[in-house]
């Protein structure tokens, strides 16, 4: 898993709007990254239509709204995979060193795709 941001255009997802969703990403920007597999000229959205809606909605009055952080997650990459480590330590505090110490050492060894 790799995060950036990406331009709204590159990604496909189906409209789905949320009043709520639109004023506090208004307010805060997106808080939680969309999650989308990316393919050779384009992304997909795999989680985060309604985040992206209010997004494009958001960009028809402020340019900072094109510009979306996203998770790639197809990339298994040695950069995708060590992503993916950290994301999991970031939001799971109670995984055991010695597990997390053999998804490290896999991921070493990983070869890019």
């Amino acid at each position: 898993m790799i995060n950036k941001k990406v331009h709204i255009s590159k990604i496909h997802f189906t409209h789905a709007e949320s009043e709520s969703l639109i004023e506090s990403i208004a307010k805060r920007g997106v808080a939680i990254a969309v999650q989308v597999n990316v393919h050779d000229d384009y992304y997909e959205c795999v989680d985060g239509n309604k985040r992206l809606t209010a997004c494009k909605i958001l960009s028809l009055q402020d340019k900072k709204f094109e510009m979306v952080p996203v998770m790639i997650m197809n990339d298994y990459s040695k950069a995708g995979v060590l992503s993916g480590v950290i994301h999991r330590i970031n939001t799971n505090k109670g995984e055991k060193m010695e597990r997390l110490q053999k998804t490290i050492a896999k991921a070493r060894y990983c070869q890019p795709s």
